[in-house]
C-alpha cells in the first residue's frame, strides 16, 4: 500500500461516501425519532395490513426496546442496501473505471507495483467502510442520547456495528474479486454488484415466506446477527469473524489476480 495512491483513492470515493453516509444519518436520526412504546399497536396494525412485505425488509413488527427497534427498521435493510450501493461505487470508482477509461496505464508505468497499486485501492475501500461504520455509530449514540438516554448501551452500538463493517468487508471482497478477475469493465461491475444484491434478494424473500426459509443456507448475510452481536452471543460473534476473514480472503485473492492479469490497455 502507499499512502500517496491511498489518499488519491479516497479522494475519488470522498464525494459519494460523504452524500451516502449524509443520507444514512439522516435515516437514522429519523428512525430514532419514530421510536415510541406507547405507539406499537398502530404499527403492529399497519405490519399486520402487509406482513410478509415487512418481513421481507426484516420489519416484522414494532419492538417493545429501542435496540431492537433500531434492528428491525435499520440493520435489516437500510444499513445494508445504502452501504452496498457505497462498496460497489468505491470498487468502480478505483479499480474498474481507472481500467476502462486508460488511466490505469500511467500508474503502471509508475515505480509502484501492480500489488501496491490494487492493495492501495481496496485499502481505500476499507477505510471508507470503516469510517461510514464510525460515522454510524456515533450518529446512532447522538440520536439515542437524545431520543432515550440510556436505553441502549454504547458498547451494544459498537458490537453491532462491528458486524455491519464485517458484512460490508465480505461485500467489499466480492466486488473487488469480480472487478479484478473480470476483463470486461460493465461485466466486472454487474457480477459484483449483482452479486451482493442477489444475496439481499434471496434473503427477503426467505424472510417473506416462511416455507423458503431455507434460502437462508445460500446467503452470508445469514451470517449477520445484529442482536446476538448486541447480546454477545458466541455464534454471532462467530459470525461476524467469519464475513470479515472471507472479505479479507477475497480482497487478498482479488490483489493476486489482478497482479498476474494481462491489461490491453
Amino acid at each position: 500500500m502507499n499512502p500517496t495512491l491511498l489518499l488519491h483513492d479516497l479522494r475519488r470515493i470522498l464525494p459519494m461516501w460523504t452524500a451516502l453516509t449524509a443520507v444514512t444519518a439522516a435515516y437514522i436520526a429519523v428512525v430514532v425519532a419514530m421510536y415510541d412504546p406507547r405507539a406499537n399497536e398502530g404499527l403492529d396494525a399497519l405490519v399486520a395490513t402487509m406482513p410478509e412485505l415487512f418481513a421481507a425488509f426484516g420489519m416484522d413488527g414494532a419492538s417493545a426496546t429501542l435496540s431492537g427497534f433500531m434492528v428491525d427498521y435499520l440493520y435489516g435493510f437500510l444499513l445494508v442496501l445504502l452501504p452496498m450501493v457505497m462498496v460497489v461505487a468505491a470498487v468502480h470508482g478505483t479499480l474498474i473505471r481507472p481500467i476502462e477509461t486508460g488511466s490505469m496505464a500511467y500508474l503502471l508505468a509508475s515505480p509502484h507495483s501492480r500489488r501496491t497499486i490494487a492493495g492501495s485501492a481496496l485499502a481505500s475501500v476499507v477505510a471508507s467502510s470503516a469510517a461510514m461504520a464510525v460515522a454510524v455509530s456515533v450518529t446512532e449514540a447522538v440520536c439515542v442520547a437524545v431520543r432515550a438516554p440510556g436505553d441502549v448501551a454504547l458498547a451494544d452500538i459498537a458490537a453491532m456495528n462491528l458486524g455491519l463493517l464485517a458484512l460490508w468487508l465480505s461485500m467489499a471482497g466480492v466486488c473487488a474479486l469480480s472487478a479484478c478477475a473480470i476483463g470486461n469493465a460493465s461485466a466486472a461491475l454487474w457480477t459484483g454488484a449483482g452479486l451482493c444484491a442477489a444475496q439481499f434478494l434471496i434473503r427477503m424473500l426467505a424472510q417473506a415466506d416462511d416455507g423458503m426459509d431455507v434460502l437462508r443456507c445460500a446467503t452470508a448475510l445469514t451470517l449477520f446477527d445484529p442482536e446476538g452481536l448486541a447480546a454477545g452471543e458466541g455464534p454471532a460473534v462467530c459470525g461476524a469473524v467469519a464475513l470479515a476473514v472471507a472479505g479479507a480472503a477475497m480482497c487478498v485473492a482479488a490483489v493476486e489476480v489482478f497482479r498476474r492479469r494481462d491489461l490491453s490497455l
